[in-house]
């Protein structure tokens, strides 16, 4: 890598950083802030709000980015995110928080597919991988600083700071972005598609409004929650036929017909269930079942953030060498065994000496990283590979989109599996409120673990219901695999994308290393 490409990575890098520290450092202070604040019982959705602009707004960023170019669309959002964070550190009420987290997520929405895009302009294949291993390893990095940053920042500045803390960052990233990346935007005069983006988003905040509710708040088969879901799949349907008409749709539906990203999406919906298991039932795996602190489960976690782009950037020699099949089948291969395996010894983790137990969710945990890594990679790659300049902005938004979408609607389902079968587990123990755990999502059952995590009929109630979420993530996996086998074979060239070849990905390069001075 070499000119002016080192700034807009780190630029990038920063960026992402903003989003990467948000969920593990809001998440250590949530307690506090909600004690502070007052509204306990809207504790949940200062993260559902989050998530959901978040989920929504993804294709349209991607689009954006088309029609208008990375640095104007990423800068957008930068802005987006840093007026939320300082917002929020004003917050004096629960609503307040929840209304600047929405506000938050909507720029959040733009990081992943526009840094993801660019460094898809910036890189070919052959360097690709290994460049987007580092976006994977700040989120590892996060991961591992996260909660002891948060926890520093309370005890010293204040939960306030804890939003704050995003403002310098956040300026050093966009003024990267605004001195070094300089491209060529092609004057298009395309008119954005409001009908679709207006569908997309009435139809995807519906369905995530049905997933935040059933199962937690209201039953599945209550009105309001089925009216949700009906209205959900009618502007689903809406958007469907508006968008085979559109003129620039928002998500194109004729993507989804080149065979890498049939399968990549289809793959991805399922690799976002397991991914959404594994980052979520594995905490409470660790402390409920197995009984440790907080300290053993972060090591644990944190090895699937460690995996994770050592082998996405291991896997470009493989997907050179033989193409994206199997870099996505052999990921999606050892997501499955980590599943198998968690559900293979569920006789005997209760039974295992403690060092053995946690030597073996250490490697399980190792193992579900290391094929997250391999598959993403293959996907996002092969996706931007399939593409050109002009649609590779909205491709790589809608990949983002649909895993975004199956951990969010699998995560409700699991959520809702669990809250079942660990209520019916604790409720013939004596002396427990069951009523009083947060038995929802899964948001809050770590806290609630902590104290009772000693007691073996507690223990025995979380090793059975969490074996049924696993066990339903068993299936997830294989549906995984089964799609990632339909990933077209066929090995890409070194240099260039599939549809225009090295002088295409030069040409992409050329918009984006800040070599026009003329450029915009």
């Amino acid at each position: 890598m070499t000119g002016n490409r080192w700034p807009i990575v780190l630029s990038v890098l920063a960026t992402t950083f903003l989003s990467a520290m948000e969920s593990t450092v809001v998440s250590t202070a949530m307690p506090t802030v909600a004690a502070a604040l007052g509204g306990v019982e809207l504790y949940s959705w200062v993260f559902t709000a989050y998530l959901m602009t978040t989920t929504v707004t993804t294709p349209l960023w991607g689009k954006l980015a088309d029609l208008f170019g990375r640095k104007r669309t990423l800068m957008a959002g930068v802005v987006l995110f840093l007026t939320g964070s300082a917002l929020c550190g004003r917050s004096g009420s629960m609503v307040q928080l929840i209304l600047f987290r929405a506000l938050q997520g909507l720029g959040a929405g733009a990081v992943l597919p526009v840094t993801m895009t660019i460094f898809g302009d910036l890189f070919d294949v052959a360097e690709r991988a290994r460049y987007q291993g580092l976006l994977g390893s700040v989120w590892g990095f996060s991961a591992l600083v996260g909660p002891a940053l948060g926890s520093a920042i309370l005890s010293t500045l204040g939960w306030r700071w804890i939003f704050y803390v995003n403002l310098p960052i956040g300026v050093v990233a966009a003024l990267l972005l605004a001195v070094y990346l300089r491209e060529q935007v092609p004057d298009r005069r395309s008119r954005l598609d409001w009908a679709g983006a207006g569908l997309l988003s009435g139809a995807v905040t519906a369905v995530l409004l049905a997933m935040a509710l059933g199962g937690t708040y209201r039953p599945w088969g209550d009105p309001v929650v089925v009216g949700l879901l009906a209205l959900g799949l009618i502007l689903g349907l809406a958007f469907v036929w508006v968008e085979a008409r559109a003129a620039e749709p928002i998500l194109p539906l004729d993507l989804f017909r080149v065979p890498i990203i049939g399968a990549a999406s289809a793959a991805s919906v399922f690799f976002g269930v397991v991914l959404f298991a594994t980052s979520a039932y594995v905490p409470l795996f660790v402390q409920g079942v197995l009984g440790r602190d907080q300290r053993t489960t972060a090591l644990v976690v944190t090895s699937m953030s460690i995996a994770w782009p050592i082998a996405s950037a291991l896997s470009a020699r493989a997907i050179l060498r033989w193409g994206f099949r199997p870099s996505a089948v052999l990921g999606h291969t050892l997501q499955l065994l980590a599943m198998v395996l968690w559900i293979g010894l569920w006789p005997l983790w209760l039974r295992l000496p403690a060092g053995t137990a946690t030597g073996l969710a250490l490697g399980i945990t190792l193992t579900a990283g290391a094929g997250f890594g391999l598959s993403n990679s293959a996907y996002f790659i092969g996706v931007q590979n399939a593409v050109p300049w002009t649609r590779r902005g909205v491709a790589t938004g809608t990949l983002t989109f649909i895993r975004a979408l199956g951990q969010t609607v699998g995560g409700a389902v699991l959520g809702s599996l669990l809250g079942a079968r660990l209520r019916a587990g604790l409720a013939g123990i004596p002396g427990l409120e069951v009523g009083d755990l947060p038995l929802g999502r899964g948001g809050g059952l770590e806290a609630a673990v902590a104290g009772i995590a000693s007691l073996a009929p507690v223990r025995q109630a979380f090793l059975d219901a969490v074996g049924a979420v696993l066990l339903a993530t068993v299936g997830a996996a294989v549906l995984g695999l089964l799609f990632s086998l339909r990933v077209p074979p066929g090995v890409p060239a070194p240099t260039g994308a599939a549809t225009g070849g090295p002088a295409e990905a030069a040409a992409g390069r050329r918009r984006l290393a800040g070599n026009h001075p003329g450029g915009k």
